[in-house]
């Protein structure tokens, strides 16, 4: 399963969990209003079932395309964009169980204007994927971001396999030592969301294992 919230392998900045991290990663949940107003009818069909209680449709799809263009999260295919969203059905059983994962029109309102700028935020739809977004990023913090802890040798290794070869190829001469300011800070939030991303892997994977889930040409 494809699971969008890698970190970009140079470091930059330190990158806290927010919605384009994990967003993202990723994907929506079913929606049944339009997004925009579209030309001629598109005839919808199921594309997934999953545990004979919930469906994906290629609207749904679409939607999910729509969003990510609006909220400049790149473009997928639609059978990627279709397996994030059966992963994140999967997951709402889990959510449900963690209490304080509401998202304020204030959390709302301040994304919004990060990523996609006011005229979005008019968008109902939009308004709706940004909430869910935050979302799904506050229970990835609490069902595992809370407890990865990186090392000092995890951070000697990045710098030494990954931060390295980039800066080099990007002809940084000299290279910055791991000790400059920031450096550190940075390598240790690329470690932690690459740790992340295998953990929310890891579980999708495992829930995917034991669920009934059905795709259909």
């Amino acid at each position: 399963m494809r699971f969008d919230i890698a970190p970009d392998r140079a470091v930059t900045s330190v990158r806290p969990i927010t919605v384009g991290a994990v967003g993202i990663i990723v994907a929506s949940l079913i929606w049944t209003a339009p997004l925009f107003a579209q030309g001629p009818e598109v005839l919808d069909r199921v594309l997934a079932a999953i545990n004979h209680q919930h469906v994906i449709t290629s609207s749904d799809v679409r939607r999910e395309r729509s969003v990510m263009a609006a909220l400049g999260e790149g473009q997928k295919d639609d059978p990627a964009i279709l397996d994030d969203l059966i992963g994140w059905r999967l997951l709402e059983d889990q959510m449900a169980q963690f209490p304080g994962l509401t998202v304020t029109d204030e959390e709302v309102a301040t994304a919004l204007e990060r990523v996609a700028g006011p005229l979005a935020a008019a968008i109902p739809d939009i308004r709706a994927a940004v909430r869910d977004r935050i979302r799904r990023a506050k229970y990835i913090d609490r069902r595992f971001g809370q407890f990865i802890r990186v090392t000092d040798e995890e951070k000697k290794q990045y710098y030494r396999d990954v931060f390295v070869p980039e800066a080099k190829k990007k002809g940084l001469d000299p290279v910055p030592g791991l000790d400059e300011p920031g450096i550190s800070e940075a390598i240790e939030s690329n470690v932690f969301q690459e740790r992340l991303h295998n953990e929310v892997i890891g579980a999708l994977d495992a829930l995917r294992q034991m669920s009934d889930v059905e795709i259909f040409p």
